[in-house]
């Protein structure tokens, strides 16, 4: 009876297990579709060896730059607001975290994904500045 018991736990655990991975996926009930869609780290290069921004479920965020073999980390905050505006925060070393700043973000772009993979962001005051960002993992 035990092995039985044992047996439909393990086929149960599986089954659920199935369910719930979404290929990968974050799934956080307090985060849009789309703001799920961005959590994980995104290349600005399609080999992958460009500079990167990594967005978190907390909202928290990198972006790393490598210029002429230097690299600078930034560590800031992101939004979406508007249903399809990315706002992004990255204050220089030093410099006091600015409470208010959703109303004067690092960049403001509109973001479209374009596939699972790949994400295209519009500045939001030129709309002929275009970026497309590509997903690590």
């Amino acid at each position: 009876m035990k092995t039985i018991r044992l047996l439909m736990f393990v086929i149960i655990s599986s089954i659920f297990q199935s369910c719930s991975n979404n290929d990968g996926e974050i799934t956080d009930s307090s985060l849009s579709q789309i703001e799920q869609k961005l959590i994980g780290k995104w290349n600005t290069s399609s080999n992958l060896k460009g500079n990167t921004y990594s967005y978190k479920s907390d909202k928290t965020a990198t972006y790393v730059n490598t210029y002429y073999g230097e690299t600078t980390t930034y560590i800031g905050a992101w939004a979406i607001i508007d249903g399809d505006i990315l706002i992004e925060y990255y204050p220089d070393e030093g410099e006091v975290w600015d409470k208010n700043w959703k109303q004067n973000p690092t960049l403001k772009n509109k973001i479209e994904f374009v596939d699972n993979k790949t994400v295209k962001l519009t500045d939001f005051y030129s709309s002929s500045n275009v970026n497309i960002h590509y997903k690590e993992n």
